[in-house]
């Protein structure tokens, strides 16, 4: 398989495995372990594996299964790979949908925005290297992320811009 292929592969699994696999947190354990997370509206960084753990307290587990009951949709992709460096450089759409049926949460897009990557390879394989995300369009959020009608109005803001990057979600208070 070609670099090219390998890396959109990347992209497309971070989004596959946040809504069929372990999680959030098994995204950031596995595939972001070699990569440093930015948080656009600080500058803050943290390497992916360390918001484990608040990527998952903070999100709201409705199927039976344990699953979030969200589909993360990634479109647009545009990869650029500089073979002899090793490097590569990515940018992508995500459509964040969910349906909560049993809530009377109807399916609907609760979120857009762009995802901007670096990749590099580590003993011939890939993996992300920076991984940031820029929310352009949030919607109704309320099924996804737990205790956030509770916030006052400027965490709540805060926190929809934080909601499409789940591992974001550490900057958000912790529901007591």
């Amino acid at each position: 398989m070609d670099s090219y292929r390998e890396i959109e592969n990347l992209i497309y699994q971070s989004a596959w495995t946040t809504d069929e696999g372990g999680g959030p947190a098994e995204t950031c354990r596995e595939l972001f372990k070699h990569c440093t997370v930015t948080i656009p509206e600080t500058g803050e960084e943290d390497l992916g594996p360390n918001l484990a753990t608040s990527a998952e307290k903070m999100l709201k587990r409705w199927a039976p299964d344990n699953k979030l009951g969200t589909m993360h949709r990634i479109s647009n992709v545009w990869i650029e790979v500089d073979e002899d460096a090793g490097t590569a450089k990515s940018r992508a759409y995500l459509t964040m949908m969910q349906a909560v049926p049993q809530d009377g949460f109807p399916l609907q897009a609760i979120g857009c925005g762009i995802y901007h990557d670096t990749f590099k390879r580590v003993d011939g394989t890939w993996w992300f290297d920076t991984h940031r995300l820029d929310m352009k369009l949030l919607g109704d959020i309320s099924r996804h992320v737990t205790a956030i009608d509770s916030l006052p109005l400027l965490q709540r803001v805060a926190y929809r811009l934080m909601m499409m990057f789940p591992f974001l979600q550490r900057l958000a208070p912790q529901p007591q």
